[in-house]
């Protein structure tokens, strides 16, 4: 029988804790909701993969409805995973991150949620909330963070110097985004932490 160090065994085990890296959102919202991403700087694509923007139709997450996206987790690569209501993604809340040797950087932005480059958000009616999910929560800036309905929200992106930037250490790589959260439970008590705008 074969043994295996200590040391390989963790390789293994931190290898498959960042290739299931995941975005799992959760629409509450009573409309379709339409995600596409851009990878490393690339075009938008949606449900194919091989084309851009218009030839690419983006995934479409019904009413009531959870989908998993699985998260590109080349080290110190950026995406941008963009939410709209409206199918022509002209308005969208982003979800973004970067996974380094040692650390997921994360971030919600509302900087282009009232068209290009132009800050709102399509969801700004709607209760919004991102929970990092894994042993570490909690860990320095690892924490959920919520944007309440009809207001701004100071967690995410409004301008491009703010300080809204999130990490989580590499063994915790999922993430749960929450749109159109009902007001009950939008407001349990949850670790979180925010910051200035």
């Amino acid at each position: 029988m074969r043994s295996f160090s200590l040391q390989a065994l963790a390789i293994f085990f931190a290898s498959a804790s960042v290739a299931s890296a995941s975005l799992n959102v959760h629409n509450f919202c009573s409309y379709p909701i339409y995600i596409k991403q851009s990878h490393n700087g690339g075009c938008n694509k949606g449900t194919n993969t091989k084309t851009c923007d218009g030839a690419s139709p983006p995934f479409v997450v019904k009413a009531g409805a959870t989908y998993n996206l699985p998260m590109f987790t080349d080290k110190n690569s950026a995406t941008s995973v963009k939410i709209a209501r409206e199918q022509n993604m002209g308005k969208v809340t982003q979800f973004e991150y970067t996974p380094t040797d040692n650390t997921m950087f994360w971030d919600l932005s509302d900087i282009d949620g009232a068209g290009a480059a132009r800050t709102g958000s399509p969801f700004k009616e709607a209760n919004l909330k991102v929970s990092p999910v894994g042993k570490d929560l909690g860990a320095g800036t690892c924490k959920a963070i919520k944007c309440k309905k009809n207001e701004v929200c100071k967690d995410a992106y409004q301008f491009p110097d703010q300080t809204a930037t999130h990490s989580c250490p590499m063994s915790t790589t999922t993430f749960t985004l929450d749109i159109c959260v009902p007001d009950a439970q939008f407001t349990r008590r949850e670790v979180e932490v925010g910051f200035s705008a």
